[in-house]
């Protein structure tokens, strides 16, 4: 049954949803900074992955295929033939259930087979989301019965004007490297290495169909708190993006349809490199059985006018 919780402060309206244990809406300040549908239950056939969350694996995996301590699975291909987010079979398709909450924050929990994904245990999942001044944190913790890979983030759309296209949004870059992808949207062993931070646009001509890449940090060290991304717009507010992992994923929406606008939104999705399990060049741990691991995400905003 879908159920819908409101975190709010002075500054923050945050709607959760326990379908995919997601973000529904964003309100700072009262002006919109999401995509959303006008009908809660419009979540439920959502094919965009609207403020869900995404896991146990992120992105893509070539051919849906996968090692995990010398065992050979294979995903669904429902991006054939690869496997993207899990296959559809995920987390973001499942109805969590509410544990502890009050107006400042919420915990969502879930038991997912992972059978149903063609991989091996019980998954244990906690969504733990909390606002705090301007910022919203997002924090997951994961552990499993059975050796495994875990990848997890959150697919939340931003509009920082409310709506509209997203062609005045102004993104600088605080990584080390952006990866080049190939046709079928998977990372290459290509690197632009940035020396400096970078700042992109879509008016600029390199990203004139859209920008799908991954990014990776300075660092693996998955206690630091990385400031991934600065997000600013003529509109006045902004918007920063940090969290844990070694990298993310900045989506802007290229793919987005009815009911809403090719480049409508943009995701920043803290990740591993995509399809990293698979290529020895990059950080990938496995999850041992009866580890915890924990990923934070922070969502900051701002008025800079």
């Amino acid at each position: 049954m879908l159920k819908s919780s409101c975190l709010s402060n002075t500054s923050l309206n945050v709607v959760l949803l326990n379908y995919g244990a997601r973000i529904a809406t964003i309100h700072y300040q009262g002006q919109a900074m999401t995509l959303s549908y006008k009908n809660h239950q419009d979540f439920i056939s959502d094919q965009y992955y609207l403020g869900a969350t995404i896991g146990p694996i992120a992105n893509r995996i070539r051919d849906g295929q996968l090692v995990i301590s010398d065992k050979h699975y294979q995903l669904p291909q429902n991006e054939f033939p690869n496997c993207l987010h899990s296959g559809n079979l995920g987390l973001d398709q499942v109805y969590w259930q509410t544990g502890p909450q009050n107006d400042q924050s919420i915990e969502f929990h879930y038991l997912l087979d992972l059978s149903t994904l063609g991989l091996q245990g019980e998954l244990n999942c906690r969504a733990q989301y909390q606002i705090d001044g301007d910022t919203l944190r997002v924090r997951y913790l994961s552990s499993c019965s059975n050796d495994t890979y875990i990848n997890i983030t959150n697919h939340v759309y931003f509009n920082l004007n409310g709506g509209g296209h997203i062609d005045d949004h102004e993104f600088t870059v605080l990584a080390q490297s952006m990866r080049a992808t190939g046709t079928d949207k998977l990372p290459t062993k290509q690197h632009t290495v940035f020396d400096k931070p970078q700042t992109l646009s879509l008016s600029h001509p390199k990203f004139s169909n859209g920008i799908d890449h991954h990014f990776n940090m300075n660092s693996i060290d998955e206690q630091i708190l990385h400031p991934y991304i600065k997000v600013s717009t003529e509109g006045g507010v902004g918007l920063c993006v940090y969290g844990t992992a070694p990298g993310f994923q900045l989506y802007t929406g290229g793919g987005l349809n009815t009911p809403f606008l090719p480049f409508s939104g943009f995701c920043v999705e803290p990740q591993y490199t995509p399809n990293a399990i698979n290529c020895d060049d990059d950080y990938s741990p496995i999850l041992k059985a009866g580890e915890c691991v924990e990923r934070t995400i922070e969502y900051q905003f701002s008025k800079t006018t």
